[in-house]
């Protein structure tokens, strides 16, 4: 089995399935974090995303990713939008 880690590089995963149907795909955490910083209105808040972001990664399973991740949009839907979408 074939798994690639990288950066949301654009059309890099396209590419790879095709010579490799399948293939195992996952956005780096550490550039979804540094990315989503950019969606951050306030200093101050970078911290409390930084570690709602870290909580989903760190989840035990699944369900509980999905969870603490709705949670987290919900959280941040009225104060920083972009981030939420």
């Amino acid at each position: 089995m074939v798994y690639i880690v990288n950066g949301d590089c654009t059309g890099l995963k396209a590419a790879l399935e095709a010579p490799m149907p399948g293939v195992a795909w996952q956005r780096c955490q550490c550039h979804l974090q540094r990315n989503a910083m950019a969606y951050v209105p306030k200093v101050v808040m970078r911290k409390q995303v930084h570690d709602d972001i870290r909580g989903v990664f760190n989840a035990p399973d699944r369900h509980e990713a999905g969870r603490q991740l709705n949670v987290c949009i919900d959280r941040y839907r009225k104060f920083a939008a972009k981030l939420a979408e």
